[in-house]
């Protein structure tokens, strides 16, 4: 079909009176991929006229003669083809500029949800940093993690990996409060221009299949580019455990939070474990998991002397890989002698997971 530009609006259909939200795609004017809304102005001849279409109700499926009214070159109502052929154009009036867009963001900026756009950019997408704010949907963000979509390695393949790249667009996925309101907020490039644009969506790294997105109860869910992997720029480092005896039962899961950086490396995880494992809990050996597999262990060695250190040991070469893409480790014990740590586990703690806890025991310790 190629390139098209597309009306939205709605109607009533009258056959099972429900209102149908409609999106006809024309190639009548300069077919740029450009979105028609009510109060838009979009023929720059001034002309005056009325569009003509059909669309059939996703309802009932009864099909409907519609006309779009365009006056001096404005986008300036909808109506029912019959009514329309009695309906003098030049008695139409102008109404106000960007109407329905303006209802729109009106209504996004109370619910913190929805798009906004930002204008061009030349040149490469960098993003902010944690601390930074980000003015959106008019409300000011505080910047708390930072991470990237990345085309996956999965796509080595030459030919498909051209085509996924021609769709991608370079983007800086945020977590962000405000107000003692989380949510995550996508910042994108279009991928045919330097047009760029904000998407806030609920505060939920959990994918959804696809039937779910579909789904207009998910609209607002966060959906990470097909072929792509979330890696952390810059993000809070989740530690989990649970309980090892009775009286630490109160406390469980254990959580502690930390700083990654695209740049931190294994000394800089060791330094943190160590600081996490201290030095007055009971000696037994650690397995750390990432979304249930067996990544590291932790143990206390005792030494020649009687005495006892901490020893880290990575059992994957690709640990920071499946760190960037999942910032939560899981921590599971067994005794210092004899059993082996399993190699996976289907009851842990992922990073969804961890951000929800440490949110829900904010005024017991933790960073809400």
């Amino acid at each position: 079909m190629g390139m098209f530009d597309t009306f939205w609006g709605t109607y009533t259909c009258p056959c099972c009176n429900r209102e149908v939200k409609f999106e006809e795609q024309t190639k009548e004017y300069e077919n740029v991929l450009a979105d028609f809304l009510l109060g838009d102005y979009i023929d720059k001849g001034n002309r005056n006229y009325f569009y003509d279409f059909i669309y059939e109700c996703p309802y009932c499926d009864m099909s409907s003669e519609l006309s779009i009214a365009v006056r001096n070159g404005q986008y300036v109502g909808v109506y029912y083809t019959e009514e329309a052929k009695k309906i003098d154009i030049m008695k139409l009036r102008n109404i106000e500029d960007g109407y329905q867009r303006n209802r729109d963001y009106d209504k996004l900026c109370i619910e913190k949800l929805g798009k906004d756009d930002a204008g061009y950019i030349e040149g490469e997408l960098v993003g902010k940093n944690v601390g930074d704010t980000l003015t959106i949907l008019r409300t000011d963000w505080k910047v708390l993690d930072v991470f990237k979509e990345e085309l996956s390695d999965e796509f080595n393949d030459e030919e498909k990996r051209t085509w996924k790249m021609f769709f991608y667009r370079p983007s800086f996925i945020y977590r962000v409060k405000a107000d003692g309101v989380y949510r995550i907020i996508a910042e994108r490039k279009h991928h045919f221009g330097s047009s760029h644009y904000f998407y806030v969506y609920e505060d939920d790294f959990d994918q959804l299949n696809l039937k779910e997105y579909y789904d207009e109860k998910n609209i607002h869910r966060y959906k990470i580019q097909d072929g792509c992997t979330l890696v952390a720029v810059n993000v809070n480092l989740y530690f989990v455990r649970d309980s090892f005896c009775m009286a630490d039962d109160c406390l469980a899961p254990n959580m502690a939070i930390y700083k990654w950086t695209e740049n931190s490396d294994f000394s800089d995880l060791e330094r943190m474990i160590f600081e996490y494992f201290y030095d007055g809990l009971p000696r037994f050996r650690w397995g750390g998991y990432i979304k249930g597999e067996l990544i590291m262990e932790f143990s206390y060695i005792k030494e020649d002397d009687g005495g006892l250190k901490k020893e880290l040991k990575m059992l994957v070469p690709e640990w920071k890989e499946l760190l960037s893409e999942n910032p939560c480790i899981y921590f599971e014990h067994i005794e210092l002698n004899g059993l082996m740590l399993p190699k996976k586990l289907t009851n842990f703690y992922d990073y969804a997971e961890a951000i929800r806890l440490c949110k829900k025991r904010g005024k017991s310790g933790f960073p809400k």
